[in-house]
Order: structure tokens, then C-alpha cells, then sequence
């Protein structure tokens, strides 16, 4: 990788912006950190899978156009299929994500491709590893992180600021992240000149 590459590579990951985001928050223990890690492909696949198979199907979308217009038969057969696999997709997420201790809130957040910062009522300790799901909502992206406690501000309001660099993120995660907060700063700056 040249150095221009690598320079590129680190500023879009230390990039940071402020957003509104619901995360569900899991703390791990070292038996569930354990199962995580030893295949988080497949825990990423079982946890986001809606969301994935949304956007596979938005990637192809335009063969299905031109499918359609050569044989639309053959497009609304594919079409039937997509929406079977999405509704599959729906139930099974229903059921994987369901955890008596996650916790989903809505948060202030200070959001990188390498870590997040926000504030919460929970009782995180440094060092501890959670599990971050969150939905980009400016993407209608799911992602799912392990995260590592860098640093927890105990507040006298019985709030803590927490800093969590990603320790578990796929890499298609990564450009998810960096792509919504693209996309999030592109809105933010449209809103300040008054464009729609």
C-alpha cells in the first residue's frame, strides 16, 4: 500500500461526526466474547442478516430492471423470491437478536469508523467488551461491533461518557460507517446553505 493509500485509509477512519443513533447494547462476558470472536462472521450474518439481504437486493436492482424488460415473467418470479427471503429474514431476526440483557437505547454519539463515544446510564466498566448494534439510519444499514471500554467518565448525574474502540468489525461494516457518516455530513451541510 503507498503512503497516499494509507494516508487516505487512516483519515476515513479517524473521520468522527455527531449523530443521533438506537444502539443495542450487550455487556460480554469472557464465555460469551469467546463464542462471538470464534466465528463473528457468522454471529455478524445471524445478527444483521435483514438487513444484508436489503441491501444485496438493492445491489441488484438494476439487473432486475433489465431483466423485466426483457422478461418480465422471469423478473416477477425473482421478485417473489427476494420478498420470501426477506420475510425468512424478518422472522429469523426476530428470534437471534432477543437478549434478556441488551439493552436498546438512544443516544447522542460521537461516531468514527474505529470506535464510538456516547453517554448512558449503564454500568460499563474500561476494559469490559460489549457488543454494539446499530442502525445507520441514513443507509438503513444494521451493523454489529464488539467493542472494548477505552474509557468510562463517571458524571455526577448518574451518567457516564464511554469511549469504545471496535475490537470485532467486518471490513464491509467499516465502509458502511464511513459511508453514512459521508452521507450524514453531505445532509448536515445541505441543511446549513438551505438545500433539500
Amino acid at each position: 500500500m503507498s503512503v497516499e493509500d494509507n494516508s487516505e485509509r487512516n483519515r476515513r477512519e479517524s473521520f468522527r461526526i455527531d449523530d443521533t443513533l438506537t444502539l443495542a447494547i450487550r455487556p460480554l462476558d469472557d464465555e460469551s466474547l469467546e463464542l462471538i470472536t470464534s466465528d463473528f462472521n457468522a454471529f455478524r450474518l445471524r445478527y444483521c442478516m435483514k438487513s444484508h439481504i436489503q441491501n444485496q437486493n438493492e445491489r441488484r436492482k438494476p439487473k432486475l430492471i433489465r431483466i423485466r424488460k426483457s422478461d418480465p415473467d422471469i423478473a416477477a418470479y425473482l421478485e417473489y423470491l427476494e420478498n420470501q427471503i426477506t420475510q425468512m429474514a424478518e422472522r429469523l431476526d426476530q428470534c437471534s437478536n432477543s437478549s434478556d440483557d441488551t439493552v436498546e437505547v438512544t443516544v447522542r454519539a460521537n461516531l468514527s469508523a474505529t470506535g464510538i463515544r456516547f453517554r448512558t446510564e449503564l454500568a460499563l466498566a474500561e476494559d469490559q467488551f460489549i457488543e454494539i448494534g446499530m442502525m445507520l439510519s441514513l443507509q438503513d444499514t444494521q451493523v454489529v461491533v464488539v467493542g472494548k471500554l477505552v474509557r468510562v467518565d463517571n458524571q455526577s448525574d448518574q451518567q457516564n461518557y464511554v469511549s469504545v474502540s471496535y475490537a470485532h468489525i467486518h471490513p464491509e461494516d467499516t465502509e458502511a460507517i464511513i459511508r453514512h457518516m459521508a452521507r450524514l455530513q453531505q445532509v448536515e451541510l445541505q441543511a446549513r446553505r438551505g438545500v433539500g
